[in-house]
């Protein structure tokens, strides 16, 4: 539905559709990859409520959440990252400061995908680093319409790097 144009109302009806699945999913709390997928589905349609929308999406966050599903979550709200900081600055420096300021070491391996033919799996910690580097790709464009709130996250993430990593 969002790869067509939609009319102010039912874009706004896709964005509380959107911030129900993803709900849902904290809500479940057993099924990470559908919280993955919903992320993307809040971001796009942020717009619709941005207050709802980030209160949803900061949930990611969320202590508890990290500790089971930072692995997957993390990454697919940084991946996210243009869309929310065209939206939302300060919830754009929230999100590079929160990525930089929690550590995942774990190296149990979770599958990447479901296929048969093909199976990919990873180690929690190198799939939680996608989130950094997704984070980088977008902080040129990020710097270049917001140098301010670019600036502030590049603090957060020096001290969350510092904090993580040399404590």
């Amino acid at each position: 539905l969002l790869k067509r144009p939609l009319e102010p109302e039912p874009f706004s009806w896709l964005g509380r559709a959107a911030r129900n699945l993803l709900e849902y999913g904290f809500a479940a709390n057993s099924i990470p990859n559908f919280v993955a997928f919903c992320i993307p589905l809040v971001a796009d349609t942020y717009t619709t409520d941005p207050d709802a929308s980030r209160a949803l999406l900061e949930k990611v966050f969320d202590e508890e959440q990290l500790e089971k599903f930072a692995y997957i979550q993390v990454p697919a709200l940084a991946r996210q990252i243009a869309a929310i900081a065209e939206q939302d600055t300060e919830f754009a420096v929230f999100i590079y400061a929160g990525v930089f300021a929690y550590r995942v070491d774990s190296e149990k391996t979770r599958p990447f995908n479901s296929e048969q033919i093909m199976p990919m799996t990873g180690r929690e910690s190198d799939m939680y680093g996608t989130a950094s580097y997704s984070l980088a790709e977008h902080f040129p464009k990020f710097f270049e319409y917001s140098p301010a709130a670019a600036t502030e996250a590049v603090v957060a993430m020096i001290e969350g790097h510092i904090a993580t990593r040399h404590p």
